[in-house]
């Protein structure tokens, strides 16, 4: 089971059994918050990370 939060939101995390699943299910979250308008976010953009298993 893999799981992700979004910071600084109301919504609890997402998660899922593949990396594919999570990203759905990440993006199904994102869909919910954006249909009441753009969310108030607190919390300052950083970056991004790439991890590569092999």
């Amino acid at each position: 089971m893999i799981c992700s939060g979004l910071e600084e939101t109301t919504a609890g995390p997402a998660q899922g059994e593949t990396l594919d699943e999570l990203h759905q299910n990440l993006q199904e979250v994102i869909e919910m918050l954006l249909e009441d308008g753009e969310p108030v976010l607190e919390a300052e953009f950083i970056g991004t990370q790439n991890i590569v298993v092999a």
